[in-house]
């Protein structure tokens, strides 16, 4: 194991400029369609500093840790009876974690589930983060000549029960 350095610094000026959409329809009692996207075009304007001692300009790359765009589609139904289902879809886009924007990840989905009851007092439910397992990362850190990464959380399942008095 080697010895690590870390030297911090923030950009002079960046921008940030995109938009975010959501909506949300519910044909029929209980049941509701819901849909987002967001965009965001994240630059650097200004960032001057050093690395390894060598001077480096980070000036236009984009901004680490801000995809470009984001999204969800998600269904739920909803009986009178408090049974209850919701299904969702959540995307990424392609991203960088440093500032020269060598270490990149692509874009990923997971897809989550959640079946239970619902009452006043009352809901018991069931459900499954990542149902499709997809593996994605979540950091990259370049030390030493090695790329460190963090993987995303893979398939996780659990039970919910919240009890309200």
């Amino acid at each position: 194991a080697g010895l690590g350095i870390w030297k911090f610094t923030n950009a002079a000026q960046a921008h940030t400029e995109g938009v975010e959409l959501e909506g949300s329809y519910r044909p029929m009692a209980g049941l509701q369609f819901i849909a987002g996207f967001g965009y965001a075009r994240s630059v650097v304007d200004d960032w001057e500093t050093t690395s390894g001692g060598a001077p480096v300009d980070y000036s236009g790359n984009k901004i680490p840790w801000a995809p470009e765009y984001t999204y969800n589609l998600g269904v739920s139904y909803q009986r009178e009876n408090g049974l209850f289902i919701v299904a969702d879809l959540l995307g990424t886009g392609e991203q960088y974690y440093d500032a020269a924007n060598e270490l990149k990840s692509d874009g990923y989905e997971t897809v989550n589930l959640r079946i239970g009851y619902q009452r006043e007092d009352l809901d018991v439910s069931v459900w499954t983060k990542n149902l499709l397992d997809e593996e994605y990362e979540v950091k990259k850190v370049a030390s030493g000549g090695n790329t460190l990464v963090e993987d995303g959380a893979p398939r996780t399942y659990g039970l919910t029960v919240n009890w309200r008095f």
